[in-house]
């Protein structure tokens, strides 16, 4: 989904910046669109994640104007609740809830202030609903639900648009 996003805005003229884990298939990617579709592309190998993704985010954006956030990170752990480590629990709410947090709340007031701008979360059809088996992903899912359509409301009056897309 992701690497759609990407293709879909670069075939329409937008510059992006490329955030995911792996450096090699970001580097691809990059070289294909500035061939096809002449844009800018910067990359940033980055583990949403982790607590400090804010600082390593805004070293590529602090001299560009974002004016979308498309969230398509995910992170899930499948398995029985209590038979999976709490530390896999954990990493699916650091990538799927406080990620978009962290990057919705910094962009977000940015594009407020110059009233303009949108946002994507990505989240799940998971969210609608307890599943077993894939718990912490689902509530996480049914959090970045519940927090764009807050932001819609919030943010609307601002001039940015949010939207939730529920892959599934």
């Amino acid at each position: 989904l992701g690497e759609a996003f990407a293709r879909l805005l670069a075939g329409r003229g937008i510059n992006l910046v490329l955030i995911a884990r792996r450096q090699d298939a970001l580097d691809r990617l990059a070289s294909d669109l500035r061939a096809t579709c002449k844009v800018d592309v910067r990359t940033l190998a980055a583990d949403l994640g982790q607590a400090d993704v804010l600082a390593s985010v805004q070293s590529v954006t602090a001299d560009i104007d974002v004016r979308l956030l498309v969230y398509n990170a995910a992170y899930s752990t499948i398995g029985a609740f209590i038979d999976r480590p709490l530390a896999e629990h954990l990493r699916v709410i650091d990538v799927n809830c406080r990620g978009p947090l962290v990057l919705a709340h910094h962009f977000g007031r940015n594009m407020a202030a110059r009233r303009r701008g949108g946002m994507v979360l990505m989240s799940s059809t998971a969210g609608s609903q307890g599943g077993p088996w894939i718990s912490s992903y689902a509530a996480s899912k049914a959090f970045n639900t519940v927090l764009g359509e807050a932001l819609w409301e919030e943010l609307s009056a601002s001039g940015v648009d949010v939207v939730v897309c529920r892959a599934g």
